[in-house]
């Protein structure tokens, strides 16, 4: 056997080809390592207490990149190598805090303010019966 022989067709040595339960294996760990957070017992992260920034993003519907930016005193978190694992207590502290913080911007419901013919300015009916506004704009001086 020639030394291109042994190397395979190319000059590279030929791989030993795994059997497809060693495939599954291999792929199965290397899918382990890059998505840990699918792979512990409880199905949003760490178990009750404890949530992968994964799940605290689908947890606010928002991205990975906003969690990030929301600050460490609004929302705090621990760096255990390079993963960042939050408190569930917090988060649901997060949410209540900014309930709070939103709540004073939405409007309660009005109160509808009818116009009739006896508040505008002693307007008159018209003949039909029926308000003209109008008319009583013109009858009041405004919108000549």
């Amino acid at each position: 056997m020639t030394e291109t022989e042994e190397a395979g067709s190319h000059g590279f040595p030929q791989r030993t080809r795994m059997s497809r339960i060693e495939y599954l294996r291999r792929s199965n760990e290397l899918d382990r390592q890059k998505n840990p957070h699918l792979y512990v017992q409880s199905a949003d992260g760490l178990g009750a207490k404890w949530l992968f920034l994964e799940n605290v993003a689908a947890m606010l519907g928002t991205t990975e990149d906003f969690v990030y930016r929301i600050g460490r005193e609004d929302l705090p978190a621990a760096r255990i190598g390079k993963r960042s694992v939050y408190s569930r207590d917090d988060i649901d502290a997060f949410i209540s805090k900014q309930i709070e913080v939103s709540r004073p911007r939405y409007v309660a419901e009005r109160k509808v303010h009818v116009i009739s013919q006896e508040t505008a300015a002693g307007a008159k009916p018209a003949s039909s019966g029926t308000f003209d506004p109008i008319a009583t704009l013109h009858k009041l001086g405004i919108g000549k």
